[in-house]
């Protein structure tokens, strides 16, 4: 018999990417496996905030918001 405890995925730490341009900071965030959700505060391209913050320990396939404005 074997019992499957589900798939095992790569721990990984949120980088800071805040004062980064949206293009630099969502390539930062996904080559570390993590998904991208934006949310557009203003008009601009700067990343302000992400959620989780900084030095967050997550698990590869997380998904994360960059905050933008």
């Amino acid at each position: 018999m074997y019992v499957s405890i589900g798939p095992q995925y790569e721990k990984v730490k949120m980088p800071d990417v805040r004062n980064m341009t949206l293009e630099r900071a969502r390539a930062r965030v996904e080559a570390l496996g993590l998904r991208v959700r934006i949310q557009r505060a203003c008009p601009g391209n700067i990343v302000v905030d992400t959620e989780p913050i900084a030095g967050t320990a997550l698990r590869e396939r997380d998904l994360v918001a960059l905050f933008v404005c």
